[in-house]
């Protein structure tokens, strides 16, 4: 070992000896370019990991498209947690066409109602108004299909929820659990949660931000008021559960 160290030393003092200088500017020059071409895939590999995606291949990619390819997977990449996360993105659009539709036909229905209460000169708060009214509830449930409120629709995917919660949370703590108590129907972050741990620590918890296989990433709020992030394995996790407010 300290024969290479002797040697290494001669080299550099040969070097110095002949003129033959580093240009420090260039070696500077070319690290920070080095830095910030890295940069751009540890930036995508970050978004990536943080959508539910793997890091590896974006990693790549931001090496291969310095920023353009990170600012691009911002767009483009959507948030999933697993394979639920198809049957949310499912659910979501059944579930606003239902919302929707309602709000549609009930605003079509009172337009009609008033319309043909000015029409005949009724006073709304008239037994004769309570008769238009009743006619055309019943014209409309002639014609239209099972259309529920926004209230039913809302209660009844919460029910869902709260019985695939329980079902899950049946089998521990794991992956398929997280991925089933992170998002609503709606593809909305749940939360907040209480996460109690197997050493006795029981913490607030925001919402889930990312779901591994071997781990959950919560998003939790300091004692400064400040957003961070916490990773724990599932194995130190004792139960999670929503908070009732």
């Amino acid at each position: 070992m300290n024969e290479i160290v002797i040697s290494f030393y001669q080299w550099i003092r040969l070097f110095f000896h002949v003129g033959a200088y580093p240009d420090f500017a260039l070696l500077l020059k070319y690290f920070i370019w080095f830095a910030i071409w890295l940069s751009s895939g540890f930036l995508a590999a970050t978004i990536s990991e943080m959508k539910g995606y793997g890091v590896l291949l974006h990693f790549g990619g931001g090496l291969l498209l310095p920023y353009i390819y990170p600012i691009a997977i911002i767009f483009l990449l959507q948030e999933r947690f697993g394979e639920k996360a198809v049957g949310a993105t499912l659910d979501e659009s059944e579930t606003r066409v239902a919302i929707a539709s309602y709000e549609i036909t009930e605003r079509i229905k009172q337009h009609r109602i008033q319309k043909r209460l000015d029409k005949l000169g009724i006073d709304p708060d008239s037994e004769e108004a309570q008769a238009v009214i009743e006619e055309e509830n019943q014209l409309f449930k002639a014609h239209e299909v099972e259309i529920k409120p926004k209230e039913e629709v809302l209660k009844e995917i919460q029910s869902e929820d709260e019985e695939e919660q329980t079902v899950s949370e049946e089998d521990g703590m794991n992956r398929s659990y997280f991925e089933a108590i992170a998002v609503n129907a709606l593809g909305e972050r749940e939360g907040p949660f209480d996460l109690e741990l197997n050493n006795g620590t029981v913490m607030a918890v925001e919402s889930i931000a990312n779901i591994l296989d071997d781990l959950a990433v919560f998003e939790i709020i300091d004692h400064n008021g400040r957003k961070k992030r916490l990773r724990v394995k599932y194995e130190n996790i004792v139960s999670c559960r929503k908070r009732q407010l």
